[in-house]
C-alpha cells in the first residue's frame, strides 16, 4: 500500500510541477499536447489509473484480490494531411503495472504499437491496419484456455512461475480494392494474427490467416451487395517439448449487404457456409456476421455485433463453432464540459466439434463507465467491469472477476 501511494504521489508531484513550469513560461499545458511540422503531427498522452481487481488470477476458488496502479505514457504520430492521397498513423503506448500486495508481479509491463495506413488512387485503393504488442503480465482465464497450455487443463496458480507470462502478439489486415466501374468493384484481403510466448513457457505459439476475395455492387446510392470466397488456416506450433497438434483449414463463402439501411443506421450483414478440416476430422457450419451502428440522437449512439464462425482451441485440442454477441451504448450529457455514459456487454459460446473435448465454454462480460471531460485534453473516468467464464462439461475455466477503475487521461 505504501509503495502504491508513493508511486501516485510522485506522479502527482511531477504533473503539478510540469503544469506550473509551463504556465510560468507563458504556455498552457494544452500547448504541449500537439505539435507538428508540415504533414507531420505528434500528440503525446498520459493515462494514470488505479484499479481494484477481486480475482487477478482468474481462479474458481480462493480468489486473490489486489490494487493495481497503471502508468501509461504514449505518443500518437500522423504523417499526411486531410484531403491527400495517403496517410499514415502510428501510436505507441507503454504501460507499467504496480501491484500493491503481490511482489512477484509488481513490475509487470506492456508495450503496444498500432498502425493505420491508407492510399487512394483513381481506381486503386490500399489500406493496412496492424498492431504489435509485447506483454509480461498475468495470463490466464478464458484467453489462456483458448490459446492452450500444455494441451491439458490450465489453471492459474499463485506461484512465482505462473503469474507472469512474456508474450508477443502480431496482427495485420491488408486490403486492396479496385473499382471496375462506378458501381462494381473487387477486393482482396489477407488478415493475419499470431501469439508467440517466451521460450520456456508451456504454451503453443499460434497463428491464423485467411485470404478473402470479394466483389461488391452498388444497387442503391448508399447500399451495396457483397460476395466473398475465402480460405485460411489456424495453426499451432509447440513452444516447448509439447505435442504437435494438427492445423485446421477452412474454406467458405458469404453474401451480404453493406451501407446505410436508413438515415441513422449503417450496417454490414453477411451470411454463408464454411467447411473445416482438423486432422482426420471435418465438419461444416453456417457462418454469419452482423455489424450495426445506430445514431439514436445527436448525443447518443448504439452499436450491435454478432458473429458465428469456426476456430481452433489448442487447450482443448478441438475445433469449435463460436457464437459471439456484443452491444455498446454511449450517451453524452452536456456540451461545454460533457459527461459521457457508456454501457457495454459481450457474450460468447464455443461449441466443440472435434477432438476429445465435448460440450461448450461460455464467456460473459459487462461494463459501465462514466467520464468527465474537464478540457479537450483532460479527462477523468470511473468504470466497472464484470467478467465470467464457465464450461458445460469441465470446470477448468470457471471464474468470476470484478474490477473497478478510476483513471485520469492527459492528451488529445
Amino acid at each position: 500500500m505504501f509503495i502504491r501511494r508513493l508511486t501516485l504521489g510522485r506522479w502527482t508531484l511531477f504533473l503539478g510541477l510540469l503544469c506550473a513550469g509551463v504556465t510560468s513560461h507563458g504556455l498552457e499545458p494544452k500547448d504541449l499536447m500537439a505539435f507538428g511540422v508540415g504533414p507531420f503531427v505528434a500528440r503525446p498522452h498520459l493515462t494514470v489509473s488505479e484499479q481494484y481487481d477481486d480475482n487477478i488470477f482468474y481462479m474458481s476458488g480462493g480468489a486473490i484480490d489486489d490494487f493495481i496502479t497503471t502508468v501509461g505514457p504514449g505518443l500518437d504520430v500522423r504523417l499526411g494531411k486531410g484531403g491527400g492521397r495517403g496517410t499514415l498513423d502510428l501510436a505507441y503506448t507503454f504501460s507499467a503495472l504496480f501491484y500493491a500486495s503481490n511482489p512477484y508481479i509488481r513490475d509487470a509491463t506492456q508495450h503496444q504499437v498500432t498502425l493505420l495506413g491508407g492510399w487512394q488512387g483513381n481506381k486503386l485503393s490500399l489500406t493496412l491496419t496492424g498492431s504489435l504488442g509485447w506483454s509480461d503480465t498475468i495470463f490466464g482465464g478464458y484467453q489462456a484456455f483458448i490459446l492452450g497450455w500444455n494441451g491439458t487443463n490450465f489453471v492459474i496458480e499463485p506461484t512465482t512461475k505462473s503469474q507472469r507470462i512474456a508474450r508477443t502478439t502480431y496482427s495485420a489486415v491488408p486490403l486492396v480494392s479496385y473499382a471496375l466501374s462506378d458501381k462494381f468493384s473487387g477486393y482482396v484481403t489477407v488478415p493475419f494474427n499470431a501469439t508467440k510466448f517466451q521460450p520456456d513457457a508451456s504454451f503453443y505459439n499460434v497463428n491464423t490467416w485467411r485470404t478473402t476475395l470479394g466483389v461488391d455492387y452498388a444497387f442503391r446510392l448508399k447500399l451495396r451487395v457483397l460476395g466473398e470466397a475465402y480460405y485460411g488456416q489456424d495453426a499451432a506450433d509447440p513452444n516447448a517439448d509439447l505435442h504437435k497438434y494438427a492445423h485446421m483449414s477452412t474454406i467458405g463463402g458469404m453474401v451480404g449487404l453493406r451501407g446505410d439501411l436508413s438515415r441513422k443506421i449503417n450496417a454490414t450483414l453477411k451470411a454463408g457456409y464454411q467447411e473445416n478440416a482438423h486432422g482426420s476430422e471435418s465438419f461444416g457450419a453456417p457462418v454469419f456476421s452482423l455489424s450495426l451502428a445506430a445514431q439514436l440522437s445527436e448525443k447518443s449512439s448504439l452499436s450491435v455485433t454478432y458473429s458465428r464462425n469456426s476456430s481452433l482451441s489448442i487447450q482443448a485440442a478441438s475445433a469449435y463453432v463460436s457464437d459471439s454477441f456484443g452491444a455498446r451504448y454511449s450517451r453524452t450529457l452536456g456540451t461545454k464540459k460533457p459527461w459521457i455514459v457508456g454501457l457495454a456487454a459481450t457474450y460468447g459460446m464455443n461449441d466443440y466439434r472435434t477432438g476429445g473435448f465435448n460440450g461448450s465454454t461460455d464467456y460473459f462480460s459487462a461494463d459501465a463507465s462514466l467520464s468527465y471531460q474537464l478540457k479537450l485534453w483532460l479527462r477523468t473516468s470511473l468504470a466497472y467491469q464484470y467478467a465470467k467464464s464457465w464450461s458445460g462439461s469441465k470446470s477448468t475455466i470457471d471464474y468470476d472477476d470484478n474490477r473497478v477503475t478510476l483513471s485520469v487521461s492527459i492528451g488529445y
